[in-house]
């Protein structure tokens, strides 16, 4: 789907941020779909967005897909969870707007990581520039 077509089938409601994490990091994952909120979209993330007797697989397929972008959380837990990698993958197939924050890797692990490799041509950010990433969604939440 080209990307106008996506913008109006997605124009009428809130901006949406997929937050990607390992669960050995989601107190940080957290932190993160906080300041996207506060930044003025929504997040959705495993931890407040799937709850029990959901089916976890429809569940993160359908946020992937309702997300105008994904963030994925970066670090030496996650690169290597296939769910992650799965996450990743997904949101590039539906060409959605992908981010990865590094924390403690960095982009020659990705490169080196194998699954990870498909974000190494993209611009991730270090999790200690997360305000300039905030600015840049906003400037992207107001254009749409």
């Amino acid at each position: 789907m080209g990307e106008n077509r996506r913008k109006r089938a997605r124009g009428s409601r809130a901006y949406t941020v997929f937050v990607s994490h390992a669960w050995n990091d989601r107190w940080v994952a957290l932190q993160i779909a906080r300041a996207i909120k506060e930044a003025g979209a929504e997040s959705f993330i495993d931890v407040q967005d799937i709850v029990y007797g959901d089916r976890i697989a429809a569940r993160i397929q359908q946020g992937l897909k309702d997300a105008d972008e994904v963030v994925a959380l970066l670090t030496p837990q996650s690169i290597s969870r296939t769910w992650v990698q799965h996450e990743i993958g997904a949101a590039v197939a539906l060409e959605r707007f992908v981010v990865g924050i590094l924390y403690n890797v960095t982009p020659e692990t990705l490169q080196a990581g194998g699954g990870m490799g498909m974000l190494a041509e993209r611009n991730c950010v270090s999790i200690n520039d997360m305000d300039t990433y905030l600015s840049q969604l906003k400037k992207r939440i107001v254009a749409r």
